[in-house]
């Protein structure tokens, strides 16, 4: 199962970033190009149904780093989750 998560993830993000972006999404600092470029990745994953775990272990993240742009991505409304409780993995995108 886990295995079949890692290679969906990575699929999604090869066919969604481009070489370019991708170097970025991986290198270090924090540039706000950097920080955009994760939360869309990260909110593409999140809506494919990958585990936040699975994310952390693609993008080379710590977990409070992807928490983090999990709670600006539900407070500015790019998803919601179906209660406060909830998992981020059955989060779903708002019709904006």
């Amino acid at each position: 199962m886990i295995e079949s998560l890692t290679t969906k993830a990575e699929q999604i993000l090869e066919q969604s970033v481009t070489p370019g972006d991708r170097e970025k999404v991986f290198a270090r600092g924090r540039s706000r190009e950097r920080s955009d470029l994760l939360r869309q990745v990260i909110e593409l994953l999140i809506l494919n149904g990958i585990p936040t775990r699975i994310i952390c272990d693609l993008l080379k993240l710590e977990p409070n780093s992807v928490q983090y742009h999990l709670r600006w991505l539900e407070a500015n409304g790019k998803i919601m989750r179906p209660s406060k409780t909830a998992n981020c993995e059955t989060a779903r995108a708002t019709n904006e």
